[in-house]
C-alpha cells in the first residue's frame, strides 16, 4: 500500500474463492445479438446511456439517476486540503448506475437502481424501453450488494419490477442482509421485501467460478459483507463491474486508503480497492462502476494513484 497524505493503517486483503452453484439450465453460446437500428441509435444519442463493446458482446451502462455526495461521508476531511480541493463547494456530482447485457438468449441487468416507488425517479425502466426491452423480458439480475440505491428499482408499488427475472447475488451477502445486521432498519426491511417479491426465483453463488457463462463474481469485500464485483469476458476482451468500490472517484483513486462512510468495514474496502485497482492496471480490463460516469482502462499515475487512462 502506497503512503499518502490520506492514509489508514490497513491489513493485508484475503479472500478465498469458493466453488460457484451451477447456473440453472442449459447455457447457449454467447453472441452479440443486434438491436434494432432505432435502438442503436437512441443509445448513442442519450447522455444517459454508454454502448460498451466488450468482444462479440455488448454491454450498456446506463445512468440510473444523478446523485451529489458531501465532504461529509468523507472524516476529517476538513483535515486534509489536498483532499477536499477536489470536492469543490465540499461536494461531488456523482451518479447512480446499472449495466445490461444481451447475449443470445438472456437478457441481464446488473443492480436496479432506484426505480420509480423509491421517489428518486430512476431511469432503468426507461433506458431498457429504449433499447426494446420491456420488463418482462429480463431473464437475470446480478447484484453487487444490497443497499438501496442497487436494489429500490427491483421493487414497483410493492411487486417485482422484473416478474420473470432470476435474481442472482452473493450467499455471503444475502444472508448478511437477511439476518438484519448490516445497515439501519428499514434498508434491511426493504431487502426482505424483495426476497419476498422473487421467493422461488433467487439464485446464491459463491465466489470464484462463472456464474452464467462469461460472467465470473468475485469477492470485493469491505462496502458490505459480500461485495461482489463481476468480470464479464467475450473473445479475449474483458470488462469489470465493481459495483460499489469507489464513490468521489478523484479522492479514492489517487489516495485508495481512504474509505467513506458508507462503507461497512473502512479497512477492509480500502485494502479491496487497492487490490482492486492494482490488478485493473495490470490487467487493462475496462473498468465500469455504480457510481462514477466513467468507464475505461484504468492506469497507474505519477502521483501514486491511479486514473483512467481516458
Amino acid at each position: 500500500m502506497k503512503k499518502a497524505i490520506c492514509k489508514f493503517n490497513l491489513r493485508m486483503l484475503v479472500s478465498g474463492c469458493c466453488c460457484a452453484f451451477a447456473a440453472l439450465g442449459a447455457e447457449a453460446a454467447w453472441a452479440q445479438q443486434t438491436l434494432p437500428q432505432s435502438a442503436q441509435t437512441a443509445a448513442q444519442a442519450d447522455s444517459f446511456m454508454q454502448k460498451i463493446k466488450i468482444g462479440s458482446l455488448v454491454v450498456y451502462s446506463f445512468i440510473d439517476s444523478k446523485q451529489i455526495f458531501s465532504k461529509t461521508l468523507f472524516e476529517n476531511i476538513d483535515q486534509k486540503p489536498q483532499c477536499l480541493a477536489l470536492m469543490p463547494e465540499g461536494e461531488f456530482a456523482g451518479v447512480v448506475k446499472t449495466y445490461f447485457l444481451q447475449s443470445a438468449d438472456r437478457k441481464i441487468l446488473f443492480d436496479a437502481g432506484w426505480g420509480k416507488s423509491s421517489g428518486r425517479n430512476g431511469n432503468t425502466l426507461e433506458l431498457l424501453a429504449k433499447l426494446g426491452v420491456q420488463r418482462d423480458a429480463v431473464t437475470d439480475i446480478f447484484l453487487t450488494h444490497m443497499d438501496s440505491d442497487h436494489i429500490s428499482g427491483l421493487l414497483t408499488n410493492g411487486m417485482a419490477t422484473y416478474p420473470r427475472a432470476v435474481l442472482r447475488v452473493a450467499k455471503k451477502e444475502f444472508d448478511a442482509w437477511m439476518k438484519g445486521a448490516e445497515r439501519k432498519t428499514q434498508k434491511n426491511e426493504l431487502a426482505r421485501r424483495v426476497a419476498k417479491a422473487y421467493e422461488g426465483r433467487i439464485e446464491l453463488f459463491r465466489y470464484g467460478q462463472e456464474v452464467l457463462k462469461g460472467i465470473t463474481a468475485k469477492a470485493a469485500f469491505g462496502h458490505t459483507p459480500g461485495h461482489t464485483l463481476y468480470d464479464i469476458d467475450s473473445d479475449g476482451v474483458g470488462m469489470t463491474i465493481v459495483g460499489d468500490l469507489m464513490h468521489v472517484t478523484p479522492i479514492q483513486m489517487r489516495w485508495t486508503d481512504y474509505s467513506n462512510n458508507y462503507d461497512g468495514n473502512p479497512q477492509e474496502a480500502a485494502a479491496t480497492r487497492e487490490a482492486v485497482l492494482k490488478e485493473m492496471s495490470q490487467s487493462k480490463r475496462i473498468v465500469g462502476g455504480m457510481h462514477f460516469e466513467q468507464v475505461g482502462t484504468i492506469v497507474k499515475s505519477a502521483d501514486g494513484g491511479y486514473k483512467f487512462s481516458q
